[in-house]
């Protein structure tokens, strides 16, 4: 009977102790990131010609290869010729290695130089293998004296293509009489930032 008792005693102390070392280990690990650097700048090209050029200011890389751009990205896509054909900005991106996916979030403005439009969202994703972006939030879009609103869009990574899933129709306004920047329709301060997986 008594070494009955102390087996059922040791049992319960080894459990004790796997629980608090599991404890231990779950409250000490580090999920920031691994490496920090400033004033980055990376490169896509094609044939020995770059296509695309990603620059930021900040850029913390996560044991999972996530990165995140705290403090802003602004990217430019050239033509062949080494013509900038668009332009993307924001107040912060992620980049998510699992996917191969960036996301721009705040404030996202897209610049089409050839086309002569704008695109005003909150969020927005790009996709270099595919090069798409999209989003399923609100779009503001200016082109000439036209202004397109709606929800959710799919468009070329160079804005010369796009389609918004839900338009709300033509306004008509003309440029001079907007600021996209201030409009209702775009909610401008952003979502929560998407989550980094560590792992």
């Amino acid at each position: 009977m008594r070494l009955i008792l102390y087996f059922i005693l040791a049992l319960v102390l080894f459990s004790a102790c796997r629980k608090k070392q599991k404890q231990a280990s779950t409250e000490g690990s580090y999920t920031g990131p691994l490496l920090s650097a400033d004033s980055i700048e990376i490169l896509y090209s094609d044939s020995a010609l770059v296509v695309i050029r990603l620059q930021a200011a900040k850029q913390f890389e996560y044991e999972s290869g996530n990165r995140e751009f705290p403090e802003g990205i602004f990217v430019e896509f050239f033509e062949k010729d080494g013509t900038i054909s668009s332009t993307l900005e924001a107040d912060k991106g992620y980049f998510f290695r699992e996917q191969d996916r960036y996301t721009a979030v705040g404030n996202v403005v897209i610049d089409s130089k050839k086309e002569d439009n704008q695109l005003y969202t909150d969020t927005l994703h790009w996709s270099p293998p595919t090069e798409k972006v999209y989003t399923k939030a609100k779009v503001l879009i200016v082109q000439g004296p036209d202004t397109l609103r709606g929800q959710g869009l799919e468009a070329a990574q160079d804005f010369s293509t796009y389609e918004i899933m839900k338009p709300e129709g033509n306004l008509g306004l003309g440029n001079e009489d907007l600021n996209p920047a201030t409009t209702d329709s775009i909610t401008q301060r952003g979502p929560e930032a998407p989550a980094l997986p560590n792992e």
